[in-house]
């Protein structure tokens, strides 16, 4: 146990110096990952932020490198990349505030629960108003309607008023008037037969027309 223990402390500082020059070779690398990314979500995330997630990324991976093995750039750069992901999904904030506001903890545009009790011990929602009732939309319908018919003669108006007013159907309002819901037109007049007829007409064209002019000679 003791040797094992003496072995480790040899090599920690072989370690140490690995990892080290690992982030001296690679920092600029981190920093440049960090900006690109800054830039690319401008406003969720700051360029200070980004640069330490990226350089603790990289040491991090550094020191969990084996010894011996070859120290791979696009390596380094997945992992970076992946910690300023998680780092954006967990942390990020998507409505811009100060720093300042941020680490109060309080909900940039002051949204507070209605359950919450205030200063007098009741809550938020027993505070607020009861809505004002809204008049149906067949109430002014009938109201402005109504005086429409009042216009009217009498008889249109009670035809009127009891598909309108009443919701009778047509065929309730044609038996209770002895027509045919069917009617769409008022019955003709009718018209004279026979010889009579036919000189009526002749007559009421004539009169249409005019007098017959004689023919220029």
């Amino acid at each position: 146990m003791a040797s094992a223990t003496r072995r480790s402390a040899l090599e920690r500082p072989a370690s140490h110096s690995r990892r080290d020059a690992v982030v001296q070779q690679f920092l600029s690398l981190a920093d440049a990952l960090a900006r690109r990314f800054q830039q690319r979500f401008a406003g969720l995330i700051e360029l200070d932020d980004a640069r330490q997630v990226a350089r603790y990324e990289l040491v991090r991976t550094a020191a969990c490198l084996k010894p011996g093995c070859c120290t791979s750039a696009a390596y380094l750069k997945r992992r970076i990349h992946g910690a300023l992901q998680q780092y954006l999904r967990d942390h990020g904030r998507l409505v811009r505030v100060s720093r300042r506001e941020h680490e109060k903890g309080i909900h940039p545009l002051g949204h507070q629960s209605l359950d919450a009790l205030g200063a007098d011990e009741r809550p938020f929602l027993d505070k607020l108003a009861s809505p004002e009732r809204e008049a149906p939309a067949s109430e002014g319908l009938g109201i402005s309607a109504e005086a429409l018919l009042q216009k009217l003669p009498a008889n249109e108006a009670g035809i009127l008023r009891l598909p309108v007013l009443e919701n009778r159907t047509l065929r309730s309002i044609a038996g209770e008037l002895g027509v045919s819901s069917h009617d769409r037109q008022p019955p003709r007049e009718s018209r004279p037969s026979g010889a009579a007829g036919a000189a009526g007409l002749s007559a009421s064209r004539r009169r249409a027309t005019g007098p017959k002019q004689p023919p220029c000679e």
